[in-house]
């Protein structure tokens, strides 16, 4: 007799996503590996979106649909996680898609090395047209079997898409009140954990880079919300060891975002006191000796230190 294959449950939140939202139904639904349910969240959207996940529902029992009001992806996600029936979760964001064979591929090598959770890589789409970018993993030339789990935070992308879960008690729920790097703080309440991981290096992800993302006014003036999600995961720290890795992660983050938002641009007062307070307290020394980082470190900690020297 044949073993029946486990359930997956996927997990999509969606808000006014209807430009790319057929496009990653319609690569979970064509997956060779059928068994699996799709809990779509639609979180108050203002576009046609929840009425696109409705017709695709009509045509496949396997869709389930939440429609609430809007709550933001982090009680969106929570609300899936509360009715999945899976014995494995996999989130994908709704302008992103997977590859065919994700699935099929990803519960084998999860199921093969025994583990809790498995990464996987991902390639970078831009959504003016330009061609896919596979992401070279850091991890790749590491020995990774004796890491602990709290080191992937480091090693590979901090965010809960690119992975299967499984479905157990070590699986968190989203902290719903942090509004930015929520996944990293998700990530590091489940490795303090202590899953067990394992790596498939296979781009099965694409994850759709907008290209104006990083000027949005909304994003913008969330750009303060980094240190709620600092100060909420570094609470979670037992030992000083733990602190440390985990303020590493996010001075890494403080750096990307002063690239992202404020290259060549004015920064806004209160951030620029907030970037330098959390840098000065929590900035790990071993990154100036990173040539990626070290003048941009430079650079800016230097623009904040005048200007705060000038008031």
């Amino acid at each position: 007799m044949r073993k029946k294959k486990p359930l997956i449950t996927l997990i999509v939140p969606v808000f006014n996503n209807k430009n790319f939202l057929c496009q990653c139904i319609k690569s979970i639904l064509s997956q060779s590996y059928q068994n699996f349910e799709l809990i779509v969240i639609d979180d108050g959207s203002k576009d046609s979106s929840l009425s696109i996940v409705q017709k695709f529902a009509k045509e496949d029992q396997r869709i389930r649909i939440i429609a609430q009001k809007h709550q933001g992806v982090s009680a969106a996600r929570n609300a899936a996680l509360e009715i999945a029936k899976g014995a494995y979760i996999m989130f994908v964001d709704a302008d992103d898609y997977i590859e065919p064979g994700t699935l099929k591929s990803a519960i084998y090598a999860l199921e093969k090395s025994k583990v809790d959770c498995l990464i996987f890589n991902y390639k970078s789409l831009q959504d003016d047209g330009c061609k896919l970018i596979d992401l070279q993993p850091v991890f790749r030339k590491k020995n990774i079997q004796n890491l602990k789990a709290l080191s992937f935070i480091n090693l590979t992308q901090i965010t809960v898409w690119g992975k299967l879960f499984k479905n157990n008690a070590k699986l968190p729920r989203f902290c719903e009140h942090l509004k930015k790097l929520e996944d990293c703080a998700f990530l590091i309440e489940y490795y303090l954990q202590e899953p067990k991981i394992a790596v498939l290096d296979k781009p099965y992800y694409i994850y759709r880079q907008h290209s104006n993302a990083a000027t949005k006014s909304s994003e913008l003036a969330l750009s303060g919300a980094i240190f709620e999600s600092a100060k909420y995961a570094l609470s979670l720290a037992k030992d000083a060891e733990t602190k440390a890795l985990i303020a590493d992660r996010f001075s890494l983050s403080v750096l990307r975002e002063i690239n992202r938002f404020f290259k060549n641009q004015a920064w806004p007062k209160e951030y620029k006191e907030s970037v330098y307070r959390f840098l000065i307290n929590s900035f790990c020394i071993k990154f100036l000796n990173m040539p990626s980082y070290c003048r941009l470190c430079n650079d800016y900690l230097k623009q904040i230190s005048l200007s705060l020297q000038k008031k």
